[in-house]
């Protein structure tokens, strides 16, 4: 009976941890990804940017960057083991204080990398110059991204009307982070008087347009609290 109780309590004790993200081991195997792309260990989840712009450097090598990336991403994963799940989660960043924007950012990179390295391998490997040619061509990369968008905001449009057709759009446009490269490509939101706010430009219609961010932390943070007392 003492056997039994003590395997039940392994096997509860194991699926707690697997619930969790321990940041002793992100922080260690962030470490081990880092190395293995010759990037500074102070590198992580509270600059996704510099961590973006590293992994894409990669991809314009070639090939030879791609299976790099993939390497260290495997790495990366088996390391996390069975915490993946629970830290490859935006919440999880954002209860321990990140903000949403770095948290989305640093959790949809390693989303892409999955993509690239498991299911859409094949035909990574085999397409690679295309693609990374894509990479290199803002203009063609800015174009295929207002079409993409466009086309997102139209199946939401459609049904919901104009605030969720942003709304869509402009997760859209955040979730491929072409900020840098792609300027001039905004998201309009045409209000109940009929003027048109855009997700980027205008100082004043930002402002408008996000001015809930505060909020949305509080409602995430309540969240993410709710979650971990239900565990």
């Amino acid at each position: 009976m003492k056997n039994l109780s003590l395997l039940l309590l392994i096997g509860f004790v194991g699926t707690v941890t697997a619930n969790l993200c321990i940041t002793k081991t992100l922080n260690f195997c962030q470490y081990g990804f880092n190395q293995n792309l010759n990037v500074n260990s102070t590198v992580d989840w509270t600059n996704p940017s510099t961590l973006n712009f590293i992994v894409r450097s990669y991809y314009l090598q070639g090939i030879d960057g791609l299976l790099a990336v993939c390497n260290a991403r495997q790495q990366f994963a088996q390391c996390l083991g069975d915490q993946y799940d629970a830290c490859m989660s935006p919440l999880n960043f954002i209860a321990s204080g990140e903000s949403p924007a770095d948290a989305q950012s640093y959790v949809q990179l390693f989303k892409t990398l999955e993509f690239d390295c498991n299911g859409g391998f094949i035909q990574s490997s085999r397409n690679w110059p295309c693609i990374a040619t894509i990479l290199q061509s803002p203009s063609a990369l800015c174009q295929a991204s207002a079409d993409y968008e466009t086309c997102v905001r139209r199946q939401f449009g459609t049904t919901c009307g104009s605030e969720v057709s942003w709304w869509a759009c402009e997760r859209t446009r955040r979730g491929l982070l072409i900020d840098s490269d792609c300027p001039s490509d905004t998201c309009s939101l045409v209000t109940s008087s009929g003027a048109a706010m855009t997700s980027s430009g205008d100082e004043r219609s930002s402002k408008l347009v996000f001015e809930m961010q505060s909020d949305v932390v509080d409602v995430i943070h309540e969240i993410s609290e709710r979650q971990k007392r239900e565990q």
